[in-house]
């Protein structure tokens, strides 16, 4: 059970990977994605 739940979050990351790039364009929304998450593990803190 435990793989099943990992591979759904790893099916969960690439749609979201899929679909910044749809909204912005191709490698433009990448860096974005990267710069993002830091932010908000820094506001958890």
């Amino acid at each position: 059970m435990a793989k099943e739940q990992r591979n759904e979050k790893m099916a969960k990351k690439p749609k979201k990977d899929t679909s910044l790039p749809k909204a912005g364009g191709s490698d433009r929304p990448t860096p974005p994605v990267t710069a993002v998450m830091p932010k908000g593990k820094e506001k958890k803190k």
